[in-house]
């Protein structure tokens, strides 16, 4: 195994992995056992022996045992060497499919960062961290990232890609998608308590819907699983566990819970996902030794698995033992040869507990611990953290949190650790630098660096403003990078650095160079920093971070950020920023984008966040001299400050003086009525009070020496007052600071709701106030501050009739307010003061808790004669005294002058007698009046323990109102409670509330009821229907019940109405959603409707005057009476005589059916709807049971009506429709495939070629009766076949269809699947491909769209004769046939096709010595003129090249005679001259070809006597050769056999460059001869030529020569024999799939020419493992003579050294490299070998390769950009950047350009994109007008800083060079490439004012051309 790099804070293990070859030696020697196989002798000891990977060498440990012999190597049981090694997981280990338990470290816009066990990193992208939401809910928004996950979380992730990012990096990129990370999982492997990633994909009412990602598998979870949480949407991942798996129905219930384990029973590798919970047994401990990892190796249903140490759970050690049971959760699962577990037994992840690791220490934070262990390379655990993490740990009971430093980060280098300071127990000082949350970990240094008091290791220890100091350490033309410690680095933009921004940066900051720095932005999610470097900023005293801090006159200094039209945009840190109006500077003196400002405040608005600025600095003051000016200022008194520490020293008349030190003592004045919300106890508390002080009139109050202490805090009305002011006083009058003790003021004080200006109030909010005056016209309110008062006019005082306003209000009383309006400028507003209802709870708690602290004022007990308790709820029995109007009047027992009162509200239905003892239950009690307000419900009479606690939902009902508070009652629990005074004072049913305090008195929050029954619920009466009625009147009914889909309503007197569905909803759009009206109407009490019909009940007495209404609500039809008329409504009534086709009706559902809706469209007129009128939607369809119910109503179509039969066909669709969707009906052969039912009643046909857009074979077969499938109309049909009617109609009309997803869902597809739609779309020689439609002796016709037909005639299906009666067995009809060739078309549009692999022999293909066959011509005294076969080339053959022999001249040839055998003796341009003389050929040349002619038969004859020196026997007359004559054979390809022709086949381009192997078969080739595996055919004979042999055979033999007739018997019998094996082969598939040597040979003998076949062939016995027969095929291949094509032998010899290469020895290989470099280009070979073992992974071969090419061919820039893309592909760029020189000096200069821009793109792509620019520029500075080299660069550029390269587009990389280019002064064409490329990149990633730049640019350009 090659081991990656990885980056040194990975933690790769670096442990001894064991002895090399180990593993093979025993594997070669010991044959491999089962685990019942492989037994162990376990040595007889208590504790168990820890044992290790490899068995120790040396004689075994414990008794000695017998000698065996031969002795083998001791083999573990279940001992696997790569699932059972323990070793930690480094980035090496988690390569590409890889599953993991991950928690989320950081979260941003646009990924996650995981952590991944030991220490991992992993990167999630945004589209890969939730599944796709699918169309039916696309209205969900998608989440994002920080809304879905938070820090902390644990996930399962799987590994996508693993990048190497720099010499030590390498970075994984994940998924969450729950289809990645469960692909694999079937429905049938799912299983209880199985712990899974899921994605929400729908929400219903009680339940969520997921997707496992298996297919037709969704999950179900109640939302009541979440309890408190919230619910996940729809598009979120969420971890589940399997309850209950529903197979038949495809569900699966799953759960939160996940304390089960799986259950025992054996499982494969697929099954298992990380995170899931599994029962193991421990099988062996391997403990710490130089060559392997201590952990647990354990087994679990049937596989092995292990535990690492540092994940066995526990931080002591444990001594573990064998066969130990333990509960774990799977960790990881790592997708090698056999796929490796491994296990975690963490508590927090068992358990699946995420860690909130910020609450155990802090980033920064110093702690101390001791090393618990330690590994070299890679680092050591830490333990006994004291400090924060310590506290934490305490009182969190999880114990102690870890630790880990790295080895990088123990010490400065490697060499300062000492061996002492890295032992167990060691103490040091560490600092925190991040969190792993998923191994609990805090992630630690000690370096003596990072311990030092303000160093930085996170940029969340900086804040906006803060002065830092920094090194550069990068210098770019858009500004610098600034260290500022070894963990945190800042970015100073070139505007940032002067107070005047320059065009480059200064030459002073260079790197090393130390600079000063404020911070402006701290961007925490992306860790990190932006900096300012502004001399102006960095001196500057005062740092604006917030737009709170500022001041009006503040000067600061900032920045101009953005020029808008309305100013300048000032911006300072942390986001703070202002606006400098335009009118406040002068045109010349306008600020400049990034100039340094120093500007004004002239207004803050904190609501708005925003701060109004100015250039006048005359009243500007800094914000230490503010600061300053506020500190010496006295502090005042505000309206709404709150008093303590309060004095009472005088009494007045109508309240009591205080005395109160702020900065100085001063007076307040608290009048009577504000001692208390509650006035009663205000009066008596002025009582108490005055009776301890001095009482008289205010002006003694300054001079009084009386003290008392209140207990009370007040709050500040107004700053100066004076009590009873009046205009005629003489004398000076005292003035006070006016308070309040009101606890409802001082709440709404503390919750910032004290009012102290008119433009604080909101218009519809409520407010806490009081009464300020009583006046005629209503009263004056106020809502905070004395100065803000408000109008309340008498009307809106109370719910009833009010004569004056001191009936239901009086002065200083505490009121709710609601503000109706508010007048700013006339500093006034108008206040509502009647009960409501209030929707904001935090008032509604005030209110409450202000009742309370009132009622802990109010004494409920008795004083005279003793005290005794008189608490609400308490029960006493009293006798009743008498008997009143109002209720009773009892007496108490033992409590004299004290009377008990119950009104009629608190008494059931009784009958009660004075003098009798009634148990009451105490409401109220008043000691000054000594009156008891009871309450005599049986609910609180009875003896109830439970005491409702705070929140309990409480139904109340009112029992009394007095004006400070409400008393209610709770049947259940039972209980007497107080409310805020502004409930209604009666209310007939409970109302619900939450108890707010369980105090001896009980509050709760203010009840109001949501609806009040009140008179409009009340039926008019209508005693004479029918004068007073007609279609068309408004009725109001009374709703009585819901009858399937009718309201049944009734009014007085004797009328019964109905209201049908249908009639609740107007007529819309056919397709437009249903809606179901019925679930409001049926929740009402009264109902609103106009007549329709009205009529008697048949055979009614007319005395009855009972009357049946149908009745309408449709909007359109409630309009007011008079302006429709009554026919209007009287049509509006469906019935059976007006339903026609066509007409649009409104239907409701009545029933679901598995095949149809039945739905009514009036009552008791019911229609069906079969489901392809329902919807569009396939689901709809599959499940309408899901998408429709009972009730809704639909805006429907008649299809059909037969009012006789009462029979009704609706349709839901609109009529006309380009896409719909359809059933399939019948499937048949022929042109027209498939038969579809269509919506309307209608019927489809579709085209065999419209059923898929890629030309499959036998689409037919792929197609299920009964399916739906979508389908585009393509136009209207004639009366058809289609299908059958309902009910044994006559058919519909078909239409035609098509199923291809191009037309219905407009997919795009490839050229060569367009469908001609005439012959005029068709050129000749063009490829296409069609199917079948018949088949015979006329020929093939082909179907190549739905109205083109061509023909394929016999002569055309192929090179050899086929016989008419197999054509239809070959090509039946349905079949596909590629690879046409049109060869013909007529004026009329007929088209002729053709199969042949060409179009015959041309004279380029031709050379002299091949022999070819054809006909003759023309017959001409000097030669003869001969067509060759299968081509449209003539050749001649002279009289002198006819024969040796005069016998034979031109006169033996007729036209027409067949040319067997002929060789081309020369060729010149066009004309190709031949020879038949038989001297001319030899033994080989002569080949059979299946011909009995003459001709042959005389070739043939010619060629035995040369090459035997017989010679022919004389005395044969013509009579005899006539008689030998047999039919003329079928006409064959020609053959050349002298020297290998081109093939006219087309060849995939770059074939010898491709990268994979061409596996798939062709359809040509042409025959050879082969060495078969039992028998060998001779490329020189054939089975006619044999049988020409035979009779020289039998002569020489001495045999009898057999006669013509047994000769013509026998060629009869061998023509029967071959049209049997052609019709046994017309049906078989070998040709396409061979599956067996004999197919392969076959197929070889059509297609011999073909590489392809003879390379699959290769790679049937490579599958069969089989190297030998395969080489045997390769050599038979490379030395075929049949090719003639060098594509076609170079595939050949790429696949014999692909073999060779991968299977071979290193010395065949190169054998076989040598060979083919002899036989083919060179180069192309050598190319071939290189990228052969780059393909192998054997990179230092293919280095050699690439190399030895280069040496070879030193000027090729092909050559070269291969080697330098293998290189840089391999992560080599150091390798590659010494190469770039090497091939500029071999290359000429003119291929320059092309290399070197080549390795500048892979520069920006594998190496360093600064190179990449370098290369770039240098190479422009040569030849800056190529505008393709410039291109190349943009492109390359534009991709290295724009997504998905960067997160986002960088900006000042891309632009700065799109600037320089736009200042050139190059041609005007050239320029406009430059200026269109740059406003493209703006139009893309850039904004209006970005592209407006490149547009005034280019502008310019023009302008300066003149």
């Amino acid at each position: 195994m090659v081991k990656r790099k990885g980056n040194l804070d990975d933690e790769e293990e670096a442990f001894e992995r064991g002895r090399p070859g180990r593993s093979e030696a025993t594997s070669a020697s010991v044959p491999s056992k089962g685990p019942k196989e492989a037994k162990v002798k376990e040595p007889k000891v208590k504790k168990l022996r820890s044992e290790a990977l490899d068995a120790p060498e040396g004689p075994p440990e414990g008794p000695p045992r017998e000698p065996r012999e031969p002795r083998e190597p001791r083999e573990l049981p279940y001992r696997d060497e790569e699932t059972c090694r323990i070793k930690r997981l480094g980035t090496a280990d988690l390569q590409e499919g890889a599953l993991v338990m991950a928690a989320v470290r950081d979260v941003n816009d646009e990924e996650l960062t995981l952590n991944l066990p030991y220490n991992n990193l992993a990167f999630v992208q945004r589209n890969e961290a939730s599944e796709k939401v699918q169309a039916q809910h696309a209205q969900h928004t998608q989440l994002s990232l920080p809304e879905s996950f938070a820090p902390g979380q644990l996930v399962v992730a799987v590994i996508l890609t693993a990048q190497q990012v720099g010499p030590q990096r390498v970075r994984l990129d994940a998924s969450l998608r729950p289809s990645l990370v469960n692909a694999g999982l079937t429905a049938e492997q799912l299983r209880p308590n199985m712990w899974l990633s899921t994605a929400v994909v729908g929400e219903e009412e009680h339940v969520l819907r997921l997707n496992f990602g298996v297919e037709n598998v969704t999950g179900i979870i109640k939302k009541t699983e979440y309890g408190e949480e919230p619910v996940p949407k729809v598009g979120s991942i969420v971890m589940v566990s399997v309850q209950k798996v529903n197979s038949q129905a495809g569900t699966v219930k799953c759960s939160l819970a996940s304390s089960e384990p799986i259950g025992n029973d054996p499982l494969d590798h697929s099954s298992l996902k990380p995170g899931m919970l599994v029962s193991a047994r421990v099988r062996s401990v391997v403990e710490a030794k130089p060559r392997q990892t201590p952990g647990l190796q354990v087994r679990f249903c049937g596989l092995s698995a292990v535990i690492h140490k540092h994940h066995d759970g526990e931080t002591e050690e444990v001594e573990w033992t064998k066969n130990q049971k333990l509960v774990a959760r799977i960790l990881a699962l790592l997708p090698e040869t056999t796929p490796v577990i491994q296990l975690t037994l963490l508590p927090h992840l068992v358990e699946w507990a995420p860690q909130d690791l910020s609450q155990k220490a802090q980033i920064g934070e110093l702690l101390v611990g001791n090393i618990m262990d330690f590994q070299p390379k890679y680092g050591c655990r830490v333990q006994k953290l004291q400090g924060v993490a310590a506290e934490a740990a305490d009182t969190d009971g999880e114990g102690d949190v870890l630790g880990f430093c790295s080895m990088s980060r123990l010490a400065d280098t490697d060499k300062d650790i000492v061996a002492t300071s890295v032992k167990a127990g060691f103490q040091s000082q560490y600092r925190v630098l991040s969190y792993n949350f998923l191994d609990k970990m805090l992630i630690l240094t000690r370096k003596p660096a990072d311990l030092e008091d303000g160093v930085l290791v996170s940029v969340s220890e900086l804040s906006p403003g803060q002065l830092v100091t920094g090194i550069v350490t990068n210098v770019a033309d858009h500004g610098i990078r600034v260290k500022l410690s070894d963990y945190v680095t800042g970015y100073v933009h070139l505007r940032q650095l002067t107070d005047v921004p320059l065009a480059s940066v200064p030459k002073r900051l260079q790197v090393g160079s130390k600079v000063k720095c404020r911070v402006l932005h701290v961007h925490l999610k992306r860790r990190q920093l932006t900096l300012t470097a502004k001399k102006s900023l960095v001196q500057s005293d005062f740092q604006l971070t917030k737009t709170a801090d500022a001041k009006v006159n503040m000067l600061l200094t900032g920045y101009i950020s953005k020029m808008i039209d309305a100013g300048a945009i000032v911006q300072f840190y942390g986001g703070a920023r202002g606006l400098i109006p335009v009118k406040d500077w002068e045109a010349e003196e306008a600020p400049a984008v990034g100039m340094a400002q120093t500007c004004r405040v002239v207004f803050v608005d904190k609501k708005e966040d925003r701060l109004l600025l100015s250039l006048n600095l005359e009243k500007g003051c800094s914000a230490a001299e503010i600061a300053e000016a506020e500190a010496v200022k006295k502090p005042q008194a505000m309206h709404g400050s709150v008093i303590s520490k309060l004095k009472a020293i005088h009494a007045g008349p109508d309240g009591i003086v205080v005395k109160f030190k702020t900065d100085q003592e001063q007076l307040g004045y608290i009048p009577t009525l504000h001692l208390s919300d509650d006035l009663e106890l205000a009066t008596k508390r002025y009582r108490e009070i005055a009776a301890e002080l001095p009482v008289g009139d205010l002006s003694q109050a300054a001079s009084s020496s009386s003290s008392l202490k209140l207990p009370d805090s007040a709050v500040i009305l107004a700053r100066s007052h004076i009590p009873g002011f009046t205009k005629d006083a003489t004398e000076k009058q005292a003035s006070f600071v006016l308070l309040t003790l009101k606890h409802s003021m001082l709440l709404a004080c503390e919750a910032g709701a004290f009012i102290a200006n008119v433009s604080d109030l909101q218009e519809g909010r409520f407010y806490s106030g009081f009464i300020k005056e009583v006046r005629d016209f209503g009263a004056l309110v106020c809502v905070g501050s004395w100065r803000v008062t408000g109008i309340a006019h008498i009307f809106s005082l109370a719910r009833r009739f009010v004569e004056k306003a001191s009936d239901v209000i009086q002065v200083g009383q505490s009121v709710r307010i609601l503000v109706s309006k508010v007048d700013s400028e006339k500093n006034r507003f108008e206040a509502d003061l009647r009960p409501s209802a209030v929707s904001d709870k935090e008032f509604l708690k005030r209110e409450a808790e202000a009742l309370r602290l009132t009622l802990l004022q109010k004494d409920f007990t008795q004083s005279v004669p003793k005290k005794r308790s008189f608490m609400p709820g308490s029960i006493l029995q009293a006798e009743i005294t008498k008997i009143e109007s109002y209720g009773l009047v009892l007496s108490v027992k033992n409590a004299k002058n004290l009377t008990a009162v119950a009104l009629k509200e608190n008494m059931p239905e009784m009958k009660p007698e004075v003098g009798a003892t009634q148990k009451c239950a105490i409401l109220d009690y008043n000691a000054e009046t000594g009156i008891l307000d009871v309450s005599l419900h049986p609910e609180l009479l009875e003896k109830h323990d439970e005491e409702p606690e705070v929140g309990t939902e409480l139904q109340v009902l009112p029992a009394l109102s007095k004006k400070s508070y409400c008393i209610c009652w709770s049947r259940k629990p039972a209980a007497v409670v107080f409310a805020p005074p502004y409930a209604p004072s009666t209310w007939k049913f409970p109302v619900k509330t939450v108890l707010h305090s369980a105090d001896a008195a009980k509050v709760i929050l203010c009840p109001f009821p949501s609806k009040e029954r009140n008179k409009s619920n009340q039926v008019p009466q209508i005693k004479r229907p029918e004068e007073e009625l007609q279609p068309g009147s408004p009725v109001k009914m009374k709703i009585k019940s819901l009858r399937g889909l009718e309201v049944c309503c009734a009014a007085p007197v004797g009328l019964q109405g109905h209201l049908h569905a249908t009639q609740l909803v107007d007529l819309g759009e056919l397709g437009d959603d249903g809606v179901t009206p019925l679930d409001t109407v049926a929740r009402k009490g009264t109902l609103e409707a106009r007549i329709l019909r009205m009529k008697r009940r048949a055979g009614e007495d007319k005395k009855a005057k009972i009357w049946h209404l149908e009745l309408t609500c449709r909007p359109s039809l409630m309009g007011a009476l008079g302006l429709k008329d009554s026919s209007e409504y009287e049509s509006a009534l469906v019935k059976w005589p007006i339903l026609t086709e066509g007409m649009k009706v409104a239907a409701a559902v009545q029933s679901i059916q598995k095949s149809h809706l039945w739905m009514e469209v009036g009552s008791g007129i019911k229609g069906r709807v079969a489901l392809l009128d329902c919807s569009t939607d396939l689901a709809a369809l599959k499940s309408p049971g899901e998408h429709f119910h009972v009730g809704q109503v639909f805006t429907a179509r008649v299809l059909r009506v037969k009012s006789a039969q009462k029979e009704l066909d609706l349709s839901l669709l609109p009529t006309k429709q380009s896409r719909s969707i359809a059933r399939l009906s019948k499937i048949q052969d022929g042109a027209t495939a498939a038969i579809l039912q269509l919506p309307g009643k209608q019927w489809g046909a579709a085209h065999v070629t419209e059923l898929f857009d890629v030309w499959a074979k036998n689409p037919q077969q792929r197609l299920k009766v009964g399916t739906y499938y979508e389908v585009a109309i393509l136009d209207g049909g004639e009366g058809g076949e289609g299908g059958e009617g309902e009910g044994g109609e006559a058919p519909s009309k078909r239409i035609e269809v098509s199923l291809r997803p191009s037309l219905v869902r407009g997919a795009k597809i490839a050229a060569d699947e367009q469908r001609p739609s005439s012959a005029k779309d068709l050129q000749l020689k063009q490829k296409i491909s069609g199917y079948v439609v018949t088949a015979g002796p006329q020929g093939v016709f082909v179907a190549l769209s739905r109205s083109l037909t061509g023909r394929i005639k016999l002569k055309a299906l192929s090179e050899t004769h086929i016989l008419p009666e197999a054509v239809p067995k070959i090509h039946p009809p349905g079949s596909l046939i590629t690879d046409m060739t049109v060869i013909y078309i007529s004026e009329t549009g007929k088209v002729e096709l053709s199969l042949r692999t060409d179009d015959g022999l041309t004279a380029e293909q031709l050379s002299v010595g091949d022999i070819v066959s054809g006909r003759v011509k023309k017959v001409e005294p000097y030669g003869l003129f001969v067509r060759l076969d299968n081509s449209r080339t003539d050749a001649f053959i002279h009289r002198s090249e006819i024969s040796d022999s005069a016998s034979t001249t031109v006169d033996s040839y007729k036209v027409g005679t067949k040319i067997a055998q002929a060789k081309v003796l020369k060729i010149e341009g066009q004309k190709i001259g031949l020879t038949i003389k038989p001297s001319n050929f030899s033994a080989e040349d002569v080949e059979e070809d299946g011909s009995d002619s003459d001709d042959v038969q005389e070739l043939l004859a010619a060629a035995r006597e040369k090459m035997k020196g017989k010679k022919r026997k004389k005395g044969k007359t013509d009579e005899t050769l006539e008689d030998e004559e047999v039919e003329t054979p079928v006409t064959k390809a020609p053959k050349v056999k002298a020297k290998k022709r081109k093939q006219p086949e087309k060849v995939e381009e770059n074939a010898d460059e491709s990268e994979e192997e061409p596996w798939q078969p062709l359809q040509t080739g042409s025959t050879a001869g082969f060495e078969f595996a039992d028998f060998k055919v001779d490329s020189a004979t054939s089975s006619d030529a044999g049988a020409e042999n035979e009779e020289d055979e039998d002569e020489e033999d001495g045999k009898k020569k057999l006669s013509k007739r047994q000769k013509k018997a026998i060629r009869k019998e061998e023509e029967k024999e071959l049209r049997k094996r052609e019709e046994e082969n017309a049906d078989g598939q070998w040709a396409d799939n061979p599956r067996s040597v004999e197919d392969f040979e076959r197929l070889l003998l059509t297609q011999g020419d073909t590489s392809i076949v003879w390379i699959r062939y290769m790679a049937f016995h490579l599958k069969m493992s089989d190297l030998e027969r395969a080489q045997q095929v390769a050599e038979r291949a490379v030395k075929h003579v049949g090719f003639s094509d060098s594509k076609e032998r170079f595939n050949v010899w790429v696949a014999y050294m692909n073999l060779e290469c991968t299977f071979g020895t290193e010395k065949t290989a190169d054998a076989v490299f040598s060979r083919a470099s002899s036989h083919n280009d060179a180069k192309q070979v050598h190319m071939q070998l290189a990228r052969i073992h780059e393909r192998n992974k054997k990179t230092p071969l293919a280095v050699k390769a690439y190399e030895a090419c280069a040496r070879k061919f030193p000027e090729s820039k092909k050559v070269w950009i291969a080697f330098l893309s293998f290189l840089y592909q391999n992560a080599d760029a150091e390798g590659a950047r010494k190469v770039l020189p090497k091939s500029l000096a071999a290359l000429p200069r003119r291929k320059h350009p092309v290399v070197v821009s080549k390795a500048a793109i892979l520069e920006y792509q594998n190496g360093s994109p600064d190179r990449g620019r370098s290369i770039f520029e240098g190479l422009l500075d040569s030849y800056p007008k190529r505008t393709d080299l410039w291109a190349v660069y943009f492109d390359a550029h534009v991709k290295a800083f724009t997504p998905p390269r960067v997160a986002e587009p960088d900006f000042n990389e891309i632009r700065p060079l799109f600037r320089r280019c736009g200042a050139m002064s190059l041609k005007a064409t050239k320029m406009r490439f430059f200026f269109k490329r740059w406003l493209d990149f703006e139009t893309k990633w850039g904004d209006e004012q970005s592209q407006e730049e490149v547009r005034s640019k280019a502008r310019e350009f023009v302008e300066s051309q003149g």
